[in-house]
């Protein structure tokens, strides 16, 4: 499959490239202020079932809204040409009750092999409780695949990057070597030996711009047989990146890289996901209680519902997507 580009949020544009040794990239779709909100759905919690699933399908303390009700609350908004995608901080809540109102926005195009560049102009302050995350995925889960880009939860001051594959139908693991993060978890099968079922493979990077309010450019190429992810601070990003013809193999050593995949057996078409949970992943007991319990004395809903203003700089604001 030939591959593409997307870069980065506020605006997207899609590449394609030519079967070379040494892969370019021409521009094929784009996202900006201008054409963001035609170009993703909303995924809106339902309440009314009693299904989970249909609140938040990874279990958070969260309410997502519709485009019309995240617009009206300032969830979503344009801002200097840059797309704002925020959470309620400003409301006290039950943590019995209905969760935090934020958004998870999901792109109606579906996207194959390439180089995704997504340029933020802010990126999620580490809270407790907060579970940023921007990532793309396929159906079904976990036969199509998951690539985590972005994404972190509580105060860990690091980016997780994340893929999850069905062992059965191919292997995908890293080694550590050739990238600049560190592995947490080396198989990347949901259900792999060894490991908690839905971890996959991840590697820790805890450079900049993580967390940053100044924000950067990570960019995410997906090839035949690997997946590999970058991470740059404005001051030094690539000066291909936003170029016609950009070249990933001259950007130096990613901080995350599979060492052995099957990419094209286990990653099918798939849509990109931004959004903001609260708990779930980040509330369960082996993650919650390593810093955040003590330092809270609640739960994760607890604190959550109680604690509004902790949460007013945990926001993406988006220059750009390419593809």
């Amino acid at each position: 499959m030939a591959p593409s580009l997307l870069s980065t949020l506020s605006s997207a544009l899609l590449l394609t490239s030519s079967a070379t040794a040494t892969q370019t990239y021409q521009l094929a779709d784009s996202y900006d202020s201008t054409n963001f909100l035609e170009k993703f759905g909303f995924f809106t919690s339902d309440h009314s079932t009693g299904n989970y699933n249909d609140v938040d399908p990874t279990g958070g303390y969260v309410s997502y809204k519709s485009a019309a009700d995240a617009q009206s609350m300032g969830l979503v908004k344009t801002e200097g040409g840059d797309l704002y995608l925020g959470v309620d901080s400003t409301s006290t809540l039950d943590a019995a009750g209905i969760g935090r109102s934020s958004v998870r926005i999901e792109s109606t195009a579906k996207y194959g092999q390439g180089l995704f560049v997504i340029n933020f102009s802010h990126l999620p302050k580490p809270v407790c409780g907060a579970w940023p995350a921007v990532w793309t995925v396929g159906n079904p889960w976990p036969a199509a695949g998951e690539i985590d880009i972005v994404e972190t939860w509580n105060e860990d001051n690091v980016n997780k990057v994340v893929l999850h594959t069905d062992g059965t139908l191919g292997e995908c693991r890293i080694d550590g070597t050739n990238m600049t993060g560190t592995i947490s978890k080396p198989n990347c099968a949901n259900y792999a030996a060894g490991q908690s079922d839905n971890e996959g493979c991840a590697g820790l990077d805890g450079a900049a711009p993580f967390g940053s309010a100044e924000g950067g450019v990570y960019a995410m190429q997906w090839t035949d047989t690997a997946i590999r992810v970058w991470g740059f601070t404005h001051a030094n990003v690539p000066a291909d990146i936003a170029s016609a013809n950009p070249n990933p193999d001259a950007w130096g050593t990613p901080s995350f890289t599979t060492s052995t995949c099957a990419a094209d057996k286990l990653f099918e078409e798939q849509k990109l996901v931004a959004n903001i949970d609260f708990c779930g992943v980040a509330g369960d007991d082996g993650i919650w209680t390593q810093t955040c319990e003590a330092k809270t004395g609640m739960t994760c809903k607890e604190y959550v519902a109680a604690n509004p203003t902790a949460f007013a700089d945990v926001f993406f604001k988006i220059s750009s997507i390419k593809y």
